[in-house]
């Protein structure tokens, strides 16, 4: 898989380099390839949706880190009719590709793209590009600054809280699952979305968890984790073929487990709930 997966960014950044990564045919190329490589060999929410599709149903969707739309289109798909799948991405390029993504699926009707990052508060902050991988844009806090990145591709971008959003845009509709996956910024997103937790009990959240991203920005690790323990929600392990497994509360045997997950593949998918899910 990470094998595929370099080919894939050795062939994104070549033609980039060579200015035809502007052109249709190759965005055309380049998502085939992506989404194959997603649905295969990485992403575990195609299954999710497939075994467990009474996570998706019934209100609308938040795809936080939305990238180049895999996972809109995959939510897309299981969503209710009438609601929307509300696709988040700070990064021009990709939220270029977001839109192209968008027209070229035909769910324009069901999935709204937002050029913004999410956090705990609404306003601007600064985005860090990342020139090797579209994958891997950050925020840049004062933590990151000092790891000894380049600076040379910083720009200031729109930010969102999801309770604003929710407040200003969407209303009394309900929330039915959020998909955090933002490099590390995750516990931020987490902190901005309390009232909208109060407000939908049913609300279903995936978030990746990637200790050494969440570390690289300042947080600890373990805060996100607490964040949604100290609300009594129960956490589940997600495998890549969609599965579930049930966590609860931390203790030194999961815990362990959950680090030698993450050692082999940098992070580890989990899905918090406020009710047990029936695993039948």
């Amino acid at each position: 898989m990470r094998i595929f997966q370099e080919i894939l960014l050795w062939i994104y950044q070549f033609f980039k380099k060579s200015g035809l990564l502007e052109t249709g045919w190759f965005q055309y190329l380049f998502s085939v390839a992506y989404f194959s490589y997603k649905r295969y060999l990485e992403d575990p929410f195609w299954g999710l949706t497939k075994k467990y599709p009474e996570l998706f149903k019934g209100g609308n969707i938040l795809d936080i880190g939305a990238n180049i739309g895999y996972t809109s289109c995959v939510f897309s798909k299981a969503i209710t009719p009438n609601f929307r799948v509300y696709a988040f991405e700070p990064e021009e390029e990709n939220f270029t590709t977001l839109k192209n993504t968008i027209k070229l699926h035909r769910v324009v009707n069901k999935v709204i793209p937002i050029q913004a990052a999410v956090g705990e508060s609404s306003g601007e902050v600064e985005l860090w590009y990342n020139e090797t991988h579209h994958a891997d844009h950050r925020i840049l806090t004062e933590r990151y600054k000092e790891t000894g990145i380049n600076l040379s591709r910083v720009s200031q971008i729109p930010m969102w809280s999801i309770d604003r959003f929710v407040e200003l845009e969407i209303g009394q509709v309900p929330i039915k699952f959020i998909k955090i996956d933002v490099q590390g910024y995750e516990l931020p997103v987490c902190l901005g979305m309390q009232q909208t937790l109060n407000n939908n009990p049913d609300l279903v959240i995936a978030v990746e968890y990637s200790p050494s991203s969440i570390t690289d920005l300042g947080f600890r690790s373990e805060d996100l984790l607490n964040f949604f323990l100290e609300r009594a929600y129960f956490m589940y392990s997600i495998t890549q073929r969609g599965n579930l497994e049930l966590i609860g509360n931390i203790s030194p045997d999961q815990l362990d487990s959950i680090n030698r997950i993450v050692k082999r593949r940098g992070y580890i998918d989990l899905l918090f709930t406020q009710k047990q899910l029936s695993m039948s």
